[in-house]
């Protein structure tokens, strides 16, 4: 386990216990008409249960986030981001979720319960490519085509990755017209 949840011990533990953490989360990307507690409280129950939001309205906000005191339920993977559709036709926005100081969670799935190397999404990815590898030809039926044939003279002296396309730049590593010149 890469994470820890620490609570006080209780005798009798409710079902929920040790099932939820209260981190702070910096909300960016919030629209300007939307910097009130109650928007601001909505848009954070979108990932967790908020506590307390830190916001002033009283003072100009020299920060480009609010920040925001959630308990996050464990079980559930991080919520990066969200694509809201605001009221009022005021179309979609992407509401982004920095959760500060959660360092040790999985990359792949984003769940706080293991590390990317034990997560069993990238376990399932790694054995589907396992098993389709094995399923690929091999021998003769594999052999990509040639892109210089025998007959040509640079057969055996210009390999074939030279001539093909630069995937970076989408054009041909040697030009065409300079493979004529020197044939």
């Amino acid at each position: 386990m890469s994470g820890l949840a620490i609570e006080r011990w209780v005798e009798h533990p409710p079902p929920d216990y040790l099932q939820f953490i209260t981190v702070w989360v910096q909300m960016r990307n919030i629209p300007v008409n939307h910097y009130n507690v109650p928007a601001i409280t909505w848009l954070g129950e979108l990932v967790g249960h908020i506590d307390e939001v830190v916001l002033d309205l009283t003072r100009s906000q020299r920060q480009d986030f609010v920040r925001v005191k959630m308990k996050f339920d464990v079980s559930k993977p991080l919520c990066r981001s969200k694509i809201v559709n605001l009221p009022k036709n005021a179309g979609d926005v992407t509401i982004l979720y920095d959760f500060e100081r959660v360092q040790k969670r999985c990359f792949t799935c984003q769940r706080l319960t293991h590390d990317q190397a034990s997560c069993p999404l990238a376990l399932k990815r790694r054995l589907l490519k396992a098993e389709e590898d094995k399923i690929k030809p091999r021998g003769e039926a594999a052999v990509k085509k040639r892109l210089i044939p025998e007959s040509d003279p640079f057969f055996g002296i210009v390999e074939d990755q030279q001539i093909e396309i630069n995937p970076a730049i989408g054009k041909p590593r040697i030009d065409k017209e300079v493979v004529e010149g020197m044939r």
